[in-house]
Parts: structure tokens; sequence; C-alpha cells
């Protein structure tokens, strides 16, 4: 898993770099900047997670994948809505707040009630 993870990392980050160097923004490429910053972000954190939950297991009382791929995908949901809403301007301190909250009490209620 960390070695899948780390090669869908690094081929992310490479086509996000290319993608903001060499292309000229349109709509499309605002789309796959976007999928890729998702893809990036999701499998560099994910194994982060997991090593977490594998170095302090009272954090994580679940074992396996899904926990830290949950987390992961949080996280990278998160940044790039943060990310889409920076670009129309349309980011204030109050929506970021309440987006973390949100995910925040979900995960909250994944650890609590499904793990």
């Amino acid at each position: 898993m960390p070695l899948l993870s780390a090669l869908v990392a690094v081929i992310s980050w490479f086509s996000l770099a290319l993608l903001v160097n060499l292309y000229w923004p349109t709509p499309f490429s605002f789309q796959l900047f976007l999928f890729f910053f998702f893809m990036a972000i999701f499998s560099t954190v994910t194994p982060v997670y997991f090593f977490i939950g594998e170095r302090f297991p009272s954090l994580q009382r679940r074992k396996g994948l899904w926990p830290p791929a949950r987390r992961g995908f949080f996280t990278a949901f998160l940044l790039s809505t943060l990310t889409f809403l920076k670009v129309l301007t349309a980011l204030t301190l109050v929506i970021a707040m309440l987006l973390v909250g949100t995910l925040l009490v979900l995960e909250l209620y994944f650890s609590i009630f499904v793990d």
C-alpha cells in the first residue's frame, strides 16, 4: 500500500506541476488541476494516517485501510474545496470554519459509531 500510494503521489504531483507550468488556464485545465490536486493530497496523506494509526493504536481502534483512507479523503476533499472556493473568491473565514467543523463532526461520528 505505501509503495503504490507513493507512486500515485509522485505521478499526481508531477502532473500537477506540468499542468500549472505548461498549460493556459481554461475550464478544462482547472478541472484537471482540481482532480490532480485531490489525488496528490489523498495519496500523500493516507499513508501518513496509516502509519500514525500503526504507531499509536489507541488513536485508531479499527485496523485496516478504511480509517486512514477515510481521513485522507476528508483531508483531500477539504483542501480541494477550500482551493476551489479561493479561486472563485468565495472563501471567507466563516465558510472555512463551517467546512472544517462539518468534516470534524463527520469524522468523530465515524470514529465513534462506525469503527
